[in-house]
Formats: structure tokens, sequence, C-alpha cells
């Protein structure tokens, strides 16, 4: 039932047309005030209803939010139970209960599945930053399709002259993440509502090239860096908490060519690669394929022969990737 009340007023627009304007009040939720709401609310978990976590890792509480249709947001009544042990195998509940001012109950769980921590040996991950550039990243990809390698780009906003780019990477095959649309580190790290602003305009832009929506992302300068301190103290390890809550996967590197600017040859870039490789870890590896870095283009080959002749196999960053994290320091 449904009782509108209802007062009539004129007004005169600037074309002289009258207008009938309707003011309504409706009296639905303090009518069931007063006969028993029977509506349950409606909970809403923040993040997936199915977490997925290595043994050993951390568990990290999304929550979740509750409407009423009376009394609107009542997310700080849920009450939450249940306890995920990371440090053995098996299916974990959580489950959210909310109780409206008329007592209606609604109860929501989500799974939590501990998996034992795969071993990734002898792995070798090819990251590409920066790109995709007109002068690097067709022979990048040139040089992947001879070798039969998959591989990962970070791909940040360039002039739509080089959007066939990114069609063509993920089409044969390749990952795309997403580092950023500005590369500002000025804007990115101003705050949190700019980094994900940023971040969301280079999402919507490899979704409609592309169709790929991806949660793969990798932050400016990576998790360790240190020029955000200069614009937000403390915005990194936030940082870590919110991209965590929205189901993106950050990785960061532990191989680093330096070809950014800290070499001087193809052969600097090719030494500080194969002699920080090991068969007995993953091999995440920074490289970059912005517009004339031509150090790593000329490198690249001689690094893939010798990571070929000593036993390593590439792939390529998926949902399932053991994370390479840094730890932040801001």
């Amino acid at each position: 039932l449904i009782i509108l009340i209802a007062n009539y007023s004129f007004n005169n627009n600037h074309n002289n047309t009258d207008k009938v304007i309707v003011h309504a009040t409706n009296y639905l939720c303090n009518f069931y005030s007063k006969n028993n709401e029977i509506e349950s609310p409606i909970i809403i978990l923040n993040g997936s209803n199915d977490i997925y976590l290595d043994k050993g890792s951390n568990y990290i509480e999304l929550g979740a939010k509750a409407i009423d249709n009376c009394s609107g947001d009542i997310s700080n009544n849920i009450k939450t139970e249940g306890k995920v042990n990371t440090n053995k195998e098996g299916v974990y509940k959580v489950k959210y209960k909310i109780v409206d001012d008329n007592n209606n109950i609604n109860i929501t769980e989500r799974n939590i599945y501990v998996r034992e921590k795969k071993e990734e040996k002898g792995i070798i991950y090819l990251t590409f930053d920066d790109g995709p550039s007109k002068s690097i990243t067709p022979y990048i990809l040139d040089i992947l399709n001879k070798e039969d390698i998959k591989a990962t780009f970070f791909v940040i906003n360039h002039p739509s002259d080089t959007d066939y780019l990114l069609k063509k990477i993920n089409e044969e095959g390749h990952t795309i993440g997403l580092h950023s649309y500005s590369h500002n580190y000025s804007y990115i790290y101003s705050s949190i509502d700019n980094y994900f602003n940023d971040l969301n305009l280079i999402k919507e832009k490899v979704y409609n090239l592309t169709g790929v929506n991806s949660n793969i992302i990798r932050f400016p300068g990576g998790t360790s860096n240190l020029v955000s301190k200069k614009y937000t103290s403390g915005i990194m390890s936030k940082l870590i908490e919110e991209v965590s809550k929205y189901e993106y996967i950050y990785y960061d590197w532990n191989i680093e060519s330096n070809d950014s600017g800290g070499v001087n040859s193809s052969e600097e870039v090719y030494n500080n690669v194969i002699n920080n490789l090991s068969l007995d870890k993953i091999n995440m590896v920074l490289l970059h394929d912005y517009e004339n870095n031509y150090y790593t283009l000329e490198a690249l080959p001689q690094i893939i022969r010798y990571a070929k002749d000593n036993g390593y196999i590439f792939k390529n960053i998926n949902n399932d990737t053991i994370q390479i994290k840094h730890a932040p320091n801001n």
C-alpha cells in the first residue's frame, strides 16, 4: 500500500508555458514501521563471493554493505562471523548477518579457499612497462612471436595511432596489465581518488579497444617507490589495501634491467637481467617498451637465447600467478 499526498503548483517558464509540478510524499515506510515491515534488508559483499588465497598469505576482510528499503544504509549493523586460518588448507566461510528495525534478518556467506602455494621455479616473466610505442613494441612482438613466448605489457595512454598495438598484444596471446593513463606521478599520487580516476581511464581504454577487463596492475614506480611521498604521506600503504578491495592484483619485479635510464648499452641490459636469473625462483623481469628504447630491443633476443639454453621457461602473468611484491616505503 502506497499513500501519496500530492500538492499542485503552477510555474511559468521562460517560454511562458504553464507547468504543473506535483510534490508527492511516500508514506510506505511510515506505514510499515507501524505495521511490521516484512521485507528483509539486502547484503552486498565487497569484492568476490569466492576468494582464493595461497597458504601462508594474509586474509584481508573486505566487508559488506547492507541496504534496507526503509532505513537506507545500515552497513554499520552487520555482524561478521567466521575465522580464516591461512596456515591450513581448506574452505572457510565468513558469514554476514544483518537485522533491521523490524527484526527482518538476512544472512550472506563468502567462501575463502586456502590452497597450497604453487611452486614456480625457473620461470621467467618478461614484463614491459610504459608502452605501447610505434618504434619498439611492434618489433618486440615480432621477437616474441618468433620465439613462441608470451609476455606481459603494463600499458599507459598513448596517441590513437598506437591503438592497434593494444589489439595486437591481446590477439597474439600476451597479457595486458594496467600501469597508468597519465603516468603523471604528481597527479596519481596526490590522492586515493586521483589514483583510481587515472587507473579507471586506462582500464576503460583497454576494454574498449580489446574487450579485456584487466585486473592486473603495476603501480607507477612500483610499490616501493619513494616519489609518492612528495605528494601524499602513506599513500602506497593505503593503495595496497584499496586495490585489493576492488580485486586488482598488483605485481612488482625482482629483476631490474635498469633500461629506463640507468644503462648505456644493450650489453648492460643483457647483463643486468641474466646475472640475476635463478632456476630456484620466479624471475619477474622489469623492461620497458617506451619510444626509442633500442637498448632493450637489441638485448631481448640475447636474453631469450641465454634463458632457453639454460633451462628456463617463459610465461605471461595471469590471475593465478604468484605475486612478486615490494614492501611499501611510503
